[in-house]
Formats: C-alpha cells, sequence, structure tokens
C-alpha cells in the first residue's frame, strides 16, 4: 500500500469518505457506545463484524461510483483520557488504535482496483462539543 502520497489530494476524481459510524451503531445496530466511544467494539468478535458491515457499504458505493474511498478508524475516543474513563490502561488504548488501522487495510485485499485510504481518526481530549478546557496546540501535540 502506497504511503507516501495522499491519492485524495493528487486525484482529478473526487473521493468519498464514511461518516457516521457512531450514530450508525447506536441507531441501526443498537449498539452500547459509553463515553460515544467506538473502539471498544474492537474487542469483541460481534463488534468487528458490526464495523466491517459499515465499511463494507461504503466500499461497496465507492465502487459502484468508480470513486476512491477515505476510511476513517472508529477511534475517535482511543486516547489516553477517554481509555482511562471507559477502563483501559494505555497500553490496550494503543492496541485499539493498532487494530483499527489492521482493520481497515484489511479492506485493501477486497479493493485492489480501487484507491483506499485509511485516515487514523484522532478525537479531541475534550467532549468535542462541549469542552471544559480550551488546551493550547502544544498542549495538543503533547497529548496525542
Amino acid at each position: 500500500m502506497e504511503t507516501s502520497l495522499l491519492p485524495q489530494l493528487c486525484s482529478p476524481s473526487p473521493f468519498l469518505s464514511d461518516g457516521g459510524l457512531e450514530t450508525w451503531l447506536i441507531y441501526s445496530r443498537n449498539c452500547s457506545l459509553p463515553h460515544f466511544a467506538a473502539f471498544p467494539l474492537l474487542d469483541t468478535p460481534e463488534g468487528v463484524d458490526h464495523l466491517k458491515e459499515y465499511y463494507k457499504e461504503y466500499l461497496q458505493v465507492a465502487h459502484v461510483l468508480g470513486m476512491g474511498l477515505v476510511l476513517s478508524t472508529p477511534t475517535w475516543r482511543a486516547s489516553t483520557r477517554w481509555g482511562m474513563e471507559l477502563g483501559y490502561t494505555q497500553e490496550k488504548v494503543d492496541q485499539f488504535n493498532r487494530e483499527a488501522v489492521k482493520l481497515l487495510k484489511s479492506f485493501k485485499n477486497i479493493s485492489e482496483d480501487e484507491k483506499l485510504v485509511v485516515d487514523g481518526q484522532i478525537g479531541p481530549m475534550e467532549d468535542g462539543y462541549k469542552p471544559e478546557v480550551q488546551h493550547s496546540v502544544q498542549d495538543s501535540k503533547e497529548y496525542h
């Protein structure tokens, strides 16, 4: 898989991107997502199946439209703060992040003729909709 260029920036054609993962999981698959975190689904076969189903729908649409595809990892909350709030060690959070990328890269095998970009999703330290603290750029760099 090419990692030196971002094909979505070099392509004359638009790329499709996924969106609304957590909303889809909650309302279409009745998943419980404490703190709106989807990454714990990587810990169970049923959770991984839900994630695969979600991403495969986007792969199918991109294929039908002949477009490249940007898939975002389910890691919006897979960070130190949110991992701790959910009871995970930093090592387990790191493992979830690696597993998320591995899952999305596995779709490259399904879609050899398509352009697939894996977007490693990094969420905010605070609640993105109601931040308790406004962190500096330097604080954010150190955190992530």
